[in-house]
């Protein structure tokens, strides 16, 4: 998973500071932020770039507007939201249309790492089919 790279977006601190850790202990590569780009450009797909993870703010009811440009403009960008039980109820719309590929529980980082398994999965049989 060397050449894998996960853009990680999680507000809070510590949170974000513990997933990164975590997955970078499992050898996946971590850009870690606070906040979102409105552009993907800025991200592009240096360093292999294949999975936003984000993790909206507690009580926020929508996703970031700019999801639906990163996924325009990105449609191999697999994009993972981290809702728990209760919050993903609420994303499954953006599920359902093809804007998220997964949700996964936050406080489950066994989950997030499937997820993130599970589309790198998918983007390195698609790189394997383009070459």
């Amino acid at each position: 998973m060397n050449e894998a790279a996960v853009l990680l977006i999680v507000e809070d601190d510590k949170k974000r500071a513990e997933l990164s850790g975590f997955l970078s202990g499992l050898g996946i590569r971590v850009d870690a932020r606070a906040s979102l780009s409105a552009s993907p450009e800025e991200s592009g797909r240096r360093n292999g770039l294949f999975a936003l993870v984000i993790s909206p703010r507690d009580g926020q009811r929508r996703l970031p507007a700019s999801l639906g440009e990163w996924k325009r403009r990105r449609p191999e960008l697999a994009i993972i939201v981290l809702a728990g039980p209760d919050a993903a109820v609420r994303y499954l719309p953006w599920l359902e249309d093809g804007t998220l590929d997964h949700l996964a529980d936050p406080s489950n980082p066994a989950a997030i790492y499937s997820a993130i398994r599970s589309v790198q999965t998918k983007d390195e049989a698609h790189r394997g089919v383009d070459r």
